[in-house]
C-alpha cells in the first residue's frame, strides 16, 4: 500500500485515473438528467406536424388558391389540443361564432403562454407572420369556431400590422358597407344588408374571399347579378365587380366580410 502511494506521488497516472473516474460519473449523471428533457423535445418534434393530417377534428382545409388558404378551426369546450405547427405567413382570423378564452402555449419563437380573450361572431384579427408551434386549450364552456385565413399572396417578410376589429352593433333594418382595414396589400370590407331590403350598392375592386356570418339569399337588381345563396360560415371566392346592386330576400340580415387582395387585379 505504501509502495503504491509512493508510486502515485511520482506518477500522474494515478491522479488522472481518479479524475477520469469522477468525470465519467459526472457525465453519466448529466446524461440521466438530460434524458427527460430530450424525451420531451423528441415527443414535441414527433407530434408537431401538419395539423390538417394529425388533428382532422380541429383543423379542416376549406379552400385554397394561389392567394389564400382557408382552414376551418374547431375547439370543443375544455378541449386540449396537442403540440402542432402552422405555416409561417400573415394570417387573418375570422370568428364565426361567439367564443370564450383560449390558451395557446407557444414554443416558437420563444416559450410563452398567450391567452386569447373571448371573441364575438363577425370579429376578425390580423396577425403578422410568425413561426407557430403551440398546444391549445379551450378554457371555456362553449366551442370556439373560426377561420384561419393564411395569406399566401403575401410573403413572411411582408410588413402588416396586428389589428383586432370587433363587429359593429347595428339597429334593426340598418344597412352597412364599410372598409374596416386597408393597406397596400389588403382591403377588408364589412357588408350588412337588412332583411327584405335593397342592399347598399358595392364595388368589389379586387379578387376577394367572402365569408358569410349569417344565411345569405340575395338576388340581383341588374340582370348581370344572379341569385347568391350562402350558408352561415360559408366562404367563396368572388371576382371584381363594379356597382353591384342586390336585394336581400332572407328573413335575417345578410352579414358578410370581404377580404380583397389588391395585388390580384
Amino acid at each position: 500500500m505504501a509502495l503504491r502511494r509512493s508510486l502515485c506521488a511520482v506518477n500522474a497516472g494515478c491522479l488522472n485515473e481518479g479524475m477520469s473516474t469522477t468525470l465519467r460519473h459526472e457525465r453519466a449523471m448529466n446524461g440521466r438528467r438530460l434524458l427527460p428533457a430530450l424525451a420531451l423535445t423528441l415527443a414535441m418534434s414527433a407530434s408537431a406536424q401538419n395539423p390538417l393530417e394529425t388533428l382532422p377534428n380541429n383543423y379542416k382545409l376549406d379552400m385554397e388558391n394561389q392567394w389564400v388558404r382557408v382552414i376551418r378551426v374547431h375547439y370543443a369546450p375544455h378541449e386540449k389540443v396537442p403540440v402542432h405547427d402552422h405555416a409561417e405567413g400573415p394570417v387573418v382570423y375570422v370568428y364565426l361564432t361567439d367564443g370564450g378564452p383560449v390558451r395557446f402555449q407557444h414554443f416558437t419563437p420563444r416559450e410563452v403562454l398567450a391567452i386569447r380573450p373571448a371573441t364575438k361572431q363577425g370579429g376578425f384579427r390580423i396577425h403578422h407572420a410568425l413561426v407557430e408551434r403551440h398546444s391549445v386549450e379551450n378554457a371555456s364552456d362553449i366551442p370556439s369556431d373560426f377561420l384561419r385565413v393564411e395569406l399566401k399572396a403575401l410573403s413572411a417578410a411582408t410588413q402588416i400590422p396586428d389589428v383586432k376589429v370587433d363587429p359593429p352593433v347595428l339597429s334593426a333594418g340598418e344597412n352597412l358597407e364599410k372598409v374596416e382595414f386597408e393597406d397596400e396589400n389588403l382591403r377588408i370590407v364589412r357588408s350588412v344588408c337588412a332583411a327584405h331590403k335593397t342592399c347598399i350598392a358595392r364595388d368589389v375592386l379586387a379578387p376577394a374571399l367572402e365569408i358569410a356570418f349569417t344565411p345569405v339569399t340575395l338576388t340581383g337588381i341588374a340582370a348581370r347579378l344572379v341569385r347568391i345563396t350562402s350558408q352561415a360560415g360559408q366562404v367563396r371566392w368572388v371576382a371584381p365587380v363594379a356597382h353591384e346592386e342586390a336585394r336581400n330576400l332572407g328573413a335575417v340580415a345578410a352579414h358578410r366580410l370581404r377580404i380583397e387582395f389588391k395585388g390580384a387585379r
